[in-house]
């Protein structure tokens, strides 16, 4: 990570751009597989991991911070129970429908359904390619996106059980990031380097909506839809981005790297990424809170109520604050492992994904508490709404919680590290 200048302020230099349309401009030639995006290092960080790992670690800031409905703070003694599951590799992406019914994208095995809040689980693959599956959304009207890696976009209208390809207008087969506005069901996609797209007819057709036009490598890490139906999109070339019309016109926020975009229930938003800001008025303006913080390369976020923040940071743990960001707690204290993959945040009681198992926190983040998961990278977490926690490991495949996350059930995936 790197330290941060002690400063508080709002970003300067608003700048209004239009929608860049259908338009292909020339690109960045994708790289092989055995690169981290060629001669380049990972956005944020100072050295150069697997490749999947590279494409995970700054996208799944804003996928996974879903509030739960329950409360995981007696988790106590976590024990691991091992059961049968799917025989898939690493667990790139989690989540679920309206109906509740739990999806996992991974990265060499396809997509598999659980229909019983994660006990048993089936591949759902029909009409998939083999490759990476980096992110997976459900609509409400009951269909599911997933993107792949050079593959484009798949969409499936029956649960899963039939997959088919929606690429009319995608002009970038890697789809990093996608989100849902529901306020009128448009879908976005956000590229590994040709920007953000949207799609206002189940994804039929894509635009192109959004490209930061001095780098046409354009990567969308992360994309966030407000409850008003304002769209976020995080990027590592152009800052942050907002659109307050589905995506027709777009204004320039921050122009440091943003990857991790979130908001809480009273509609604060949190942008991390080469630093910590907040908004308390949907983006207008935005004030620098992570001044008190060892490292400025912040790789998650997670919004509560009450103005509750937790922000993961690259080898420098895990920040919180009850006040919105004026005031930090941090420790590390029980944490064996410091680089952050994922939060989830369930009331006051915190879950941390690292690249060396999954802790928990329920003291402000002062004192943690490894949960009993084998020493395995943490790229997912998931809250089902009924009192379960599923997370998604680069080794050991999905974890569940039962029995209000006093006890685990384990899904057995193959053994292979990424």
């Amino acid at each position: 990570g790197h330290c941060c200048k002690n400063s508080v302020g709002k970003p300067s230099g608003l700048k209004h751009i239009p929608s860049s349309g259908e338009g292909m401009a020339s690109r960045r030639k994708q790289k092989t597989k055995g690169q981290c995006l060629g001669d380049r290092r990972c956005p944020l960080l100072n050295f150069r991991p697997p490749l999947v790992a590279c494409h995970i670690l700054i996208s799944l800031c804003s996928t996974f911070l879903i509030l739960t409905k329950s409360d995981l703070a007696s988790a106590q003694n976590v024990a691991w129970l091992p059961t049968n599951g799917p025989g898939a590799g690493a667990i790139l992406c989690l989540a679920m429908n309206m109906q509740g019914d739990l999806f996992a994208g991974t990265a060499s095995d396809g997509v598999f359904r659980s229909t019983d809040s994660g006990m048993t689980w089936l591949r759902a693959s029909n009409g998939l390619p083999t490759t990476e599956f980096f992110s997976l959304t459900t609509t409400m009207s009951g269909y599911i996106f997933v993107g792949t890696w050079e593959r484009g976009l798949y969409r499936s209208s029956n649960n899963g059980e039939q997959w088919s390809p929606v690429n009319i207008g995608l002009l970038n087969p890697t789809v990093r990031s996608l989100a849902v506005n529901p306020t009128n069901g448009a879908v976005f996609a956000g590229t590994m380097g040709d920007g953000l797209y949207r799609s206002t007819d189940n994804g039929d057709h894509w635009v192109r909506v959004l490209r930061y036009d001095p780098y046409p490598y354009t990567q969308v890490q992360s994309v966030l839809v407000t409850a008003r139906g304002y769209v976020f999109a995080g990027t590592v070339e152009g800052g942050l981005f907002r659109s307050t019309n589905n995506g027709q016109s777009w204004t320039r926020l921050q122009q440091r790297a943003s990857v991790c975009v979130a908001a809480n229930q009273s509609g604060v938003v949190y942008a991390g990424g080469s630093g910590l800001y907040r908004s308390t008025n949907d983006g207008t303006s935005w004030t620098r809170i992570d001044s008190a913080f060892v490292s400025s390369a912040i790789m998650a976020v997670a919004a509560g109520p009450d103005n509750y923040i937790a922000a993961g940071c690259f080898q420098g743990g895990v920040y919180c604050s009850t006040d919105g960001g004026v005031q930090w707690s941090h420790g590390t204290n029980g944490m064996t492992n410091t680089s952050m993959l994922s939060l989830q945040l369930s009331g006051r009681t915190l879950f941390a994904g690292t690249w060396g198992g999954l802790f928990r926190a329920s003291d402000s983040c002062l004192t943690w508490t490894q949960t009993g998961l084998p020493n395995a990278r943490v790229y997912s977490l998931l809250a089902d709404g009924s009192g379960s926690l599923l997370v998604g490991t680069g080794r050991y495949g999905i974890y569940r919680s039962i029995n209000d996350s006093t006890s685990w059930a384990w899904r057995s995936l193959l053994n292979r590290d990424i």
